[in-house]
């Protein structure tokens, strides 16, 4: 545990989960009562951290079980929740260092979905996502470059969306290839 982290319930999962300002989300000590072969039986369950689940988006998330229901969190949103106001009801949370990993509360704010959008240097990346070249390296080592992700989609057959994303790093490519931009 960090010297300075601290801990707060998080809101609808009330002494099952909390959430830390360091972005780490833990399940509680609890007891859960089962019926086994015709008998109840009481078992304790010592709390732990969760481990976060990486998606496609760059995000972390966690899943929380309440009454049966598994449901993913965005751990940003939780951390946001627990630790930010948001007097005017705003509807985001940005990532000021734009690493979607990182959910230290000092990395986050409430903002609109335009601010959000027009943060940083997110249009830069996307543009140039679009216009620089794109190299290809297949399983065998040979490699081939292409004026843009445009036309890499077109003669490979893969989406722009997932060689994004293979590209950017957010995801591996499990075809054995590996997409690099250059610049």
């Amino acid at each position: 545990m960090k010297y300075d982290e601290q801990w707060k319930d998080i809101e609808e999962y009330e002494g099952l989960y909390q959430v830390s300002n360091y972005g780490e989300v833990r399940s509680l000590d609890r007891q859960q009562t089962h019926i086994i072969n015709g008998k109840e039986r009481t078992m304790n369950l010592k709390g732990k951290v969760l481990s976060k689940i990486n998606t496609a988006d760059g995000y972390h998330y966690v899943a929380l079980s309440k009454e049966g229901n598994l449901v993913p969190h965005r751990i940003s949103r939780l951390v946001a929740q627990a630790f930010i106001p948001n007097p005017d009801n705003l509807p985001q949370v940005n990532h000021m260092d734009e690493d979607r990993k990182n959910n230290h509360v000092g990395n986050l704010e409430w903002c609109t979905a335009k601010y959000n959008n027009n943060y940083g240097n997110r249009k830069a990346k996307i543009i140039n996502s679009l216009s620089v070249m794109l190299k290809v390296t297949f399983k065998d080592g040979s490699y081939e470059v292409y004026s843009s992700r445009a036309e890499a989609s077109e003669k490979l057959g893969i989406s722009k969306g997932s060689i994004s994303r293979w590209a950017n790093g957010h995801t591996k490519c499990r075809r054995g290839m590996k997409f690099e931009y250059l610049r």
